[in-house]
């Protein structure tokens, strides 16, 4: 007699039968990473008058090996700051974080070559904060909770 596995779709909405506590977590987990994203690794609001990737940002995009460094440079920026939002508000949240998990693995472990000190600690900090998000989801007091998906 074989092994039988009963495999469920992918549950946007968070972990079924969250108490309290666990919800009230996911959402300051959401808080604090989306609003890291959209402050502390802002790249897309203007600075100098020019919206935008910096160009040494784009430099290091184009150090790292990328091809067409000024697209790949305005992707990463557009996760980070857009990703960020919809991670505060719980919209898209899975979305969103597997998205910048792979942004800020690259940055983590390509561009920090793995440094989970010094200068690679933020990176490496918040490829496991949008990791975690990626796999518990946005938790009931998120927009994605309040849809039906």
């Amino acid at each position: 007699m074989g092994l039988l596995l009963k495999v469920h779709p992918l549950n946007l909405r968070g972990i079924k039968g969250n108490a309290l506590t666990k919800d009230i977590g996911l959402l300051l987990l959401r808080v604090v990473t989306g609003t890291g994203f959209v402050f502390l690794f802002e790249k897309v609001l203007p600075r100098g008058g020019v919206w935008g990737p910096e160009e040494w940002f784009v430099t290091n995009v184009a150090d790292m090996g990328f091809p067409f460094p000024l697209v790949f440079a305005w992707m990463a920026v557009l996760s980070e700051f857009v990703g960020g939002l919809l991670i505060i508000g719980g919209m898209w949240t899975r979305y969103a974080a597997a998205i910048n998990t792979g942004v800020t693995f690259v940055a983590a472990f390509i561009f920090h070559g793995g440094a989970v000190t010094g200068s690679g600690f933020s990176a490496t900090l918040f490829f496991v904060l949008c990791l975690t998000l990626t796999i518990a989801g946005p938790g009931r007091f998120s927009l994605d909770a309040q849809r039906a998906i």
